[in-house]
C-alpha cells in the first residue's frame, strides 16, 4: 500500500496543477497513465505473491512451523488480491482532491474503509471477547452504523461547505442543517444513496462472521482448538 499511496502523492499535484490552469486535456491524461502504472504494479505484485508464496512466507517461517504455513499461504494470497481494488481507489482519491471534488474523494476512501470497518469490527469483538456471538454481532454492527452515519454526513457536510462558504458558511454550519440544504437542492436521494452503499459492503464483508456467530450460537458446529 505505500507503494500506491507514493504514487498517489506524486501524481495528485501535478494533477492539480493542469487543473488550475485549465488543461483538461493533460489531466485526463495524467490520470490515464496513473491508473495504468497503478494497475501494472497491482498485478505484478499479486503474480508474485501468488506464483512465490511460500518462498516469502519461509523469509519470516524460520522454524518451518507447518501450521503457519498453512494458514499463511491461504490468507498471503487472499490479502493481495485486494490490491487489485486499493490501488485504483487510492490513485481516484487523490485525482478527485486534485480536481476540487472533495466529496467524491472522501466517500472513496469511506468505502475503501468501509470493507475495513465491516471485518474489523467482527474480527475484534471477537478477538477481544474471545469469540463472536449473537451479543456480538449487535454491538459490531451497531459500531459499523454509527461510522459510516457519521462519515457519510461528514463527507457531504464538507461538500456542503464547500459550495456555500462565500455565503459565510462555516462547517459546523453544513453539517448542522446538512439535511435542510439536501432538501433545498434535490440531494437527498444521492446522500442517502451514497449511506446504503456504505452499510451495504461493510455487511458483506461481515457477513462471513455473522453467519458463523448465528451457526454457533444455535449450535450447528463447534470449533476446536488444537
Amino acid at each position: 500500500m505505500a507503494i500506491m499511496n507514493g504514487m498517489a502523492q506524486g501524481a495528485q499535484p501535478l494533477i492539480s496543477e493542469s487543473f488550475g490552469k485549465g488543461a483538461s486535456g493533460d489531466v485526463k491524461k495524467l490520470l490515464r497513465w496513473a491508473l495504468t502504472c497503478a494497475a501494472a504494479i497491482e498485478i505484478v505484485m499479486v503474480a508474485l505473491v501468488w506464483t512465490f508464496t511460500d518462498p516469502f512466507i519461509a523469509v519470516f517461517n524460520s522454524e518451518n512451523n507447518q501450521l503457519l504455513l498453512e494458514y499463511a499461504h491461504t490468507g498471503l494470497r487472499l490479502y493481495f488480491l485486494g490490491f487489485l481494488f486499493a490501488g485504483v481507489n487510492i490513485m481516484l482519491v487523490a485525482y478527485f482532491s486534485a480536481t476540487a471534488n472533495p466529496r467524491p474523494a472522501i466517500i472513496g476512501s469511506l468505502l475503501r474503509g468501509a470493507i475495513a470497518i465491516g471485518i474489523c469490527a467482527m474480527k475484534g469483538y471477537e478477538m477481544l471477547g474471545g469469540h463472536l456471538d449473537k451479543k456480538g454481532v449487535v454491538i459490531s454492527s451497531v459500531i459499523m452504523v454509527v461510522m459510516i452515519y457519521f462519515g457519510n454526513r461528514i463527507a457531504w457536510s464538507w461538500d456542503a461547505y464547500d459550495a456555500l462558504k462565500d455565503q459565510g458558511f462555516t462547517f459546523f454550519d453544513s453539517y448542522q442543517y446538512l439535511g435542510e440544504i439536501l432538501d433545498q437542492t434535490g440531494l437527498a436521494g444521492d446522500y442517502y444513496t451514497d449511506r446504503a452503499i456504505g452499510y451495504v459492503l461493510s455487511f458483506v464483508c461481515g457477513a462471513r462472521y455473522i453467519i458463523h456467530a448465528f451457526r454457533a450460537s444455535n449450535g450447528s458446529y463447534t470449533m476446536k482448538k488444537h
